[in-house]
């Protein structure tokens, strides 16, 4: 922002520095527990645990609190927009933010928007414990948003960066948001805090995912109330948490090729509405779920059963046992159930685990007819 804005831009963003201390504040996203207490935590188990609230603190064993801060030099240099976030977050920050927002309300003239300094594959959008990913569609004005859940290993930047993937909702309309999930652990692929009784993840991805669709819809006016949750496989996994513990997040949550894991929620939080998409040959999610081993951390993991966990839904949204519609087209096997509360639907393909080819257009009509 090489105008006539950024000279007194940058005297805020020095004064807020200066007032709150955070040019030595490293930005710290995750704690380290000690190598020598690694496999102990991680083989611990109690129901105390898994009961707990799903946006409390991550619940660990008294011998397992010691930690051992490290700072990640990735996220070393404090921009404008993680100060931003500091100084709501901060005690009496509140203030200076407001007089933050009136500066730019006097600054920037009515018929120009400010040039955000992220979007898109190659420069992230930075929120307290994160970051994420935004494509929207040309002549955006605000609107309806998807956000989407990569699989494990994956990222946001390359779900952004698959050009025809990102046009299929743009061009009807919605902004995409693609958060970045934490690696595990020191050196691991990036995954989300999905309840499978591991409870070793170094976040607590509810609030995370809370926190982007909060600055998606401050610096990109996305209409919070028309939100779309979608994953695929652990991120699938991670929908299905959000669903059943967060209902509140999104107007509905369109999982594919993930589920619960064990141990399953005896019940959630409210109704949603849901259309879970399923490969009838998945081996790497079956739907009748499987145990992962890890020789490494000498643990055993199980994926739950798809069908055991649209039992729950049927429960949970009072829905017949029966579906009211089925339908057989294109290779897609389809069931709707008609519910007192929110919406289930279930979309078989034949392929394994992978999305099928429409996907895109699938849940989209199917989240556009909810309102109808």
């Amino acid at each position: 922002m090489e105008t006539a804005i950024a000279s007194p831009l940058r005297a805020f963003i020095t004064d807020a520095i200066r007032i709150f201390g955070f040019q030595k504040m490293p930005f710290v996203h995750r704690a380290d527990r000690l190598a020598s207490e690694r496999r102990h935590c991680r083989t611990f188990r109690t129901s105390k645990c898994i009961g707990e609230p799903f946006e409390a603190e991550p619940c660990r064993m008294p011998t397992c609190n010691k930690k051992i801060h490290r700072v990640d030099h990735r996220h070393g240099r404090m921009t404008a927009r993680r100060i931003v976030a500091r100084i709501r977050n901060s005690q009496g920050g509140l203030m200076m933010f407001h007089r933050f927002l009136l500066i730019l309300a006097l600054l920037i003239p009515a018929d120009r928007a400010l040039a955000l300094d992220c979007g898109g594959a190659t420069q992230s959008c930075i929120v307290a414990d994160g970051e994420y990913h935004i494509a929207i569609p040309d002549g955006w004005q605000g609107g309806p948003a998807v956000m989407h859940l990569h699989g494990y290993g994956g990222s946001g930047a390359k779900a952004i960066g698959r050009k025809d993937f990102v046009e299929r909702f743009t061009s009807r309309g919605y902004a995409l948001i693609a958060p970045n999930a934490l690696p595990w652990d020191e050196g691991k692929p990036r995954d989300w805090a999905v309840r499978d009784g591991w409870l070793i993840y170094p976040r607590r991805d509810v609030l995370f995912l809370r926190a982007v669709l909060a600055d998606a819809v401050m610096h990109f006016d996305v209409d919070p109330n028309r939100l779309l949750l979608t994953g695929f496989s652990r991120g699938g996994s991670m929908v299905w948490d959000m669903a059943c513990h967060a209902p509140d997040f999104a107007r509905a949550y369109a999982p594919a090729a993930g589920g619960f894991w064990l141990p399953m929620p005896e019940n959630c939080t409210g109704p949603a509405s849901i259309l879970h998409v399923h490969g009838f040959a998945d081996a790497t999610v079956p739907l009748e779920g499987r145990s992962i081993h890890s020789e490494e951390y000498e643990i055993t993991i199980r994926q739950a059963d798809i069908w055991e966990g649209l039992q729950l839904w049927r429960r949970e949204n009072s829905c017949p046992s029966n579906p009211a519609e089925h339908e057989i087209s294109d290779g897609i096997w389809r069931k709707r159930w008609k519910c007192e509360d929110g919406s289930l639907a279930l979309a078989l393909h034949k392929g394994k685990h992978g999305l099928p080819p429409g996907w895109t257009s699938m849940v989209l009509d199917w989240f556009e007819s909810l309102d109808n």
